[in-house]
């Protein structure tokens, strides 16, 4: 079933959507023509053929019954890409509010053609990525006879952006030229590489968004990423204010209801995951995510909020002190000063005592929905043995990068944390993954080796 039209955003169905992106002329449109084994879309030999934004392609697979809404888009140049990047990106976040995960945006193709990807483009990725999952497509894989030369432009891309992103060389036009005839290629990777989005997308996502009451901004627009870095001439007592709502909130945040949408949501996907591959992936570790989620509702911020108010009062008072002095003398205003650098700590430290509980519950969920997904990647194994022989991250196979990727996202994610993450993802997501305490020791010796 094939149908194009311009994009909309109704209210969808379990699907897959998917925006295909690149640079003019790469063979986008011959390569969805190939994807869904029908040409349906106009091409053209290096020429623009999309003139839109957004030409919606829906796509239903006979296989399997799996739905693709498919968004091909017109080509990024270095001089539209401010543009091309405003409009993608504002129509997955606008997407991403949803309750309804299967509206979301889960997967960017990025394709683009040999020789190279040039600077702009992995700029344009790198934004992109910090939104939705990308797929790298290497088109015109044909036009390459030396895989030496593949796997020094899948190198480039890793390189540049990790291993975050999936590369897949794909051929979507059969052709004979003087090298020979070239055969279609990629299509089976790329239609998977698409689960591993809505996966990643779902792990990435919906942790926050259960958090998103105590994230959205306060009554007078700030929120707690601001008095995280409060500014130190601050003189206001809108902190107070804002802990006060936060208080409010606290007391409306129903738990249960919470995770009781957030299990449906999980569920709703790992029901069409069951759909596609016939089962359901493994049973869910216990995390204990629960009681991470529990324990923001538990935090007491009353002792917050009377230190908040002590500090500005002694605050207050020194600047009083200062400003009614009838002698110039310095000793009052550097009181003042002094007393203002002690409830500019005050703010910061007590924003980010709660933060820490928010960020614990997000982390701990965001690793058990990961590694549940990990059935989609799980292609591969390696003995003991072939491990011995790593020393780099290339060396590593597939769920092995998923463990390296999440101890680095780890440390940058909460500094000085690690050994809390250690914890749980040591015992539990690397028993998950089929990684032994020596495999991860091993693992261990290359990230550091790889950061230092």
């Amino acid at each position: 079933m094939l149908k194009i039209s311009t994009f909309t955003s109704p209210k969808m169905d379990k699907q897959l959507n998917i925006i295909i992106a690149g640079k003019s002329g790469v063979g986008k449109s011959s390569f969805l023509n190939y994807l869904i084994n029908n040409n349906l879309l106009q091409t053209g030999d290096g020429v623009p053929v999309t003139k839109d934004y957004f030409d919606k392609v829906e796509y239903i697979s006979p296989q399997n019954g799996v739905k693709y809404c498919l968004y091909d888009t017109k080509g990024i140049e270095p001089n539209t890409c401010a543009e091309y990047e405003n409009v993608l990106l504002t129509e997955i976040e606008k997407r991403d509010v949803s309750a309804d995960i299967f509206s979301w945006i889960h997967t960017v193709y990025y394709c683009f053609a040999p020789p190279r990807i040039e600077d702009f483009e992995i700029a344009f990725i790198k934004k992109l990525m910090s939104k939705v999952s990308v797929t790298v497509l290497i088109t015109k894989r044909d036009l390459i006879d030396d895989e030496k030369k593949i796997k020094g432009l899948e190198n480039q891309i890793i390189n540049s952006l990790g291993f975050d992103v999936q590369i897949i060389p794909v051929c979507s036009v059969e052709k004979v030229t003087r090298r020979g005839k070239s055969i279609k290629s990629g299509r089976e990777e790329v239609l998977k590489s698409s689960f591993i989005g809505l996966w990643n997308k779902l792990a990435n996502c919906e942790p926050a968004r259960c958090i998103n009451n105590f994230t959205k901004p306060f009554d007078g627009g700030t929120d707690l990423q601001y008095f995280l870095n409060y500014p130190e001439n601050a003189f206001s007592p809108g902190a107070i204010d804002v802990f006060n709502q936060l208080k409010n909130r606290l007391e409306t945040f129903d738990t249960q209801d919470v995770w009781i949408k957030s299990k449906l949501m999980c569920n709703d996907v790992f029901d069409f995951y069951a759909t596609v591959n016939g089962f359901r992936p493994k049973k869910m570790l216990n995390l204990e995510t629960e009681k991470y989620l529990n324990d923001i509702k538990k935090f007491d911020v009353k002792p917050l909020i009377i230190k908040l108010k002590d500090g500005y009062s002694e605050m207050y008072k020194a600047y009083e002190t200062w400003q009614n002095c009838k002698v110039f003398d310095k000793t009052e205003e550097k009181n003042y000063i002094e007393k203002r650098a002690d409830y500019v700590k005050i703010v910061r430290e007590a924003t980010k005592e709660f933060v820490y509980v928010l960020e614990n519950f997000v982390k701990h969920y965001r690793a058990q929905l990961l590694q549940y997904g990990q059935d989609c990647l799980r292609n591969d194994s390696i003995t003991e043995n072939e491990l011995e022989l790593a020393e780099t991250v290339n060396d590593l196979n597939v769920n092995q990068k998923i463990f390296y990727n999440m101890l680095i996202h780890s440390e940058q994610a909460t500094e000085n944390n690690l050994s809390d993450y250690k914890k749980y993802i040591f015992k539990m997501l690397a028993n998950e993954l089929n990684i032994s305490e020596k495999q991860v020791e091993k693992i261990l010796h290359i990230k550091n080796k790889t950061i230092n």
